[in-house]
């Protein structure tokens, strides 16, 4: 187990970054042909959206928890509430919303950029909702089809899967 503080690294360049650490690891695993399991605590591109200009943060109008921006949908990961698109602030009517966080999502399209060789797939409850999917997942992975596995903790669970060097 190595903990690598990622805080600084995001603070100067604002963007997910993949520490030299993982990088390395990453690469031997690939190199080797293994697989590597990513484990992020949430699902889509960001952990909440932010309005640039008077840094309110996106609320649930039913629940009045934090929305997340999931598969280019605001939604609630609490309640069904879920919004297509956000143009503007709901409070100041700025343009200007960021993502703030890390998703598994936006890990998975880091991994890419940085990997684009690899063959990189999301497992969270959005993807493993579907049975014929999480078992089409479950297959390629046993194939070896998948070099990267970036997940919730639908993959922390009981996967024994062979081949596994990095998690």
């Amino acid at each position: 187990i190595v903990i690598v503080d990622l805080l600084n690294n995001f603070k100067k360049k604002r963007q997910i970054s993949i520490s030299k650490e993982l990088h390395c690891a990453l690469s031997e695993c690939l190199k080797k042909k293994e697989i590597a399991f990513m484990l992020v605590p949430r699902k889509g591109k960001s952990s909440y959206v932010i309005c640039s200009d008077c840094k309110k943060a996106l609320l649930c109008p039913n629940c009045q928890t934090l929305l997340s921006h999931v598969n280019d949908v605001y939604k609630c990961l609490h309640c069904s509430y879920k919004k297509s698109s956000i143009t503007k602030c709901p409070l100041c009517g700025s343009f200007r919303m960021v993502d703030v966080g890390i998703g598994t999502q936006s890990v998975a399209q880091e991994l890419q950029k940085n990997y684009p060789c690899a063959q990189i797939s999301i497992a969270d409850s959005d993807t493993f909702k579907d049975n014929s999917k999480r078992k089409e997942t479950l297959q390629k992975l046993l194939e070896g089809e998948i070099d990267i596995l970036v997940g919730t903790y639908a993959i922390a669970k009981g996967l024994d899967i062979p081949k596994i060097s990095l998690t």
